[in-house]
């Protein structure tokens, strides 16, 4: 008996110890092969600079993902904000599916940004700063040549301790958080997916048409939203999101259009104390409150549906 399991966890032993030998040598092996094939895709799908000090292969940066990273780096945005930093941070990550390695063509499932400032801007003519990616169209004849053997099969989307600034002058919104992580699954690369995504931020502000209307709130969401960037619809099927002390969920569609967009949502908040209502409120009107007991239960619903032109 003591034979076996000493033959039994050599066995272990050896098998852990060649597992770590291939982490080790996969990043080794594969370099210059994974390295160029990533700019090359950068190159011809990407209508946006990009740059950065420096490039590194790992897989213990995501473990057990095997991940190339461009570190401090900078990338513009579409016309007309070319003169504008779309994203800037420690390390832009690309997820490499290992089975592809042997393949001719790689292929990238997963990004992963961190330490990023993320700066998104709409001009009042609706033309978006994160227009970068070209079309199948586009990138057609230049995938069809020698060298061109990168593959986009994006599976996740990771944003870890990344501030943003987004600005809508069309609308006029803006909304900021100084600190975010989020998290995103889904057939990214297909025309219609469903997302699964988790947000957290300890500080996130919402002003509309020059009013506040949500200042330094927590947000925590888990969400599922049916995609189709096609015709830019979105169906928002399950959404549990605590804003504040407030748990609230909304389901509906939201159509983006040339001239504005249609929207059919309905929130309702699940029953909680009745001065959580009052934590989510604009900063103006806090100071009605500042003095005020509150007790009881409630239950808050929502409706908006119409069109914006």
């Amino acid at each position: 008996m003591n034979t076996r399991i000493i033959k039994w966890l050599k066995g272990i032993g050896i098998g852990i110890a060649s597992l770590l030998l291939l982490l080790f040598l996969l990043p080794i092996l594969f370099p210059g092969q994974i390295e160029s094939k990533i700019k090359s895709w950068i190159n011809e799908s990407v209508d946006a600079k990009i740059n950065f000090s420096k490039v590194r292969l790992s897989f213990f940066r995501q473990f057990p993902t095997l991940t190339l990273s461009l570190h401090d780096f900078t990338l513009t945005g579409a016309a007309p904000f070319q003169a504008d930093t779309l994203m800037a941070g420690e390390a832009l990550s690309f997820g490499i599916n290992i089975g592809a390695l042997f393949n001719s063509e790689l292929v990238v499932d997963r990004f992963f940004i961190e330490k990023a400032k993320v700066k998104i801007l709409i001009d009042d003519e609706g033309r978006a700063n994160y227009s970068i990616y070209k079309g199948k169209a586009d990138t057609t004849q230049n995938n069809d040549q020698p060298g061109s053997a990168t593959s986009m099969q994006i599976r996740g989307i990771d944003f870890n301790d990344c501030s943003l600034y987004y600005h809508d002058a069309s609308l006029p919104m803006t909304i900021e958080s100084p600190r975010f992580d989020y998290e995103g699954r889904g057939l990214l690369d297909q025309e219609e997916f469903d997302l699964t995504s988790s947000l957290h931020t300890n500080s996130l502000s919402f002003t509309y048409d020059g009013i506040t209307y949500l200042d330094q709130r927590s947000i925590d969401a888990d969400m599922i939203t049916g995609v189709n960037t096609y015709s830019l619809a979105f169906r928002f099927q399950k959404n549990n999101v605590l804003v504040n002390k407030l748990p609230v969920d909304f389901t509906g569609t939201l159509f983006f259009l040339k001239d504005g967009y249609d929207i059919d949502l309905s929130l309702v908040s699940g029953t909680t104390d009745f001065g959580n209502v009052f934590s989510i409120l604009p900063p103006a009107y806090e100071s009605w409150f500042e003095s005020t007991r509150f007790s009881g239960k409630s239950k808050v619903t929502f409706t908006m549906k119409g069109s914006y032109r």
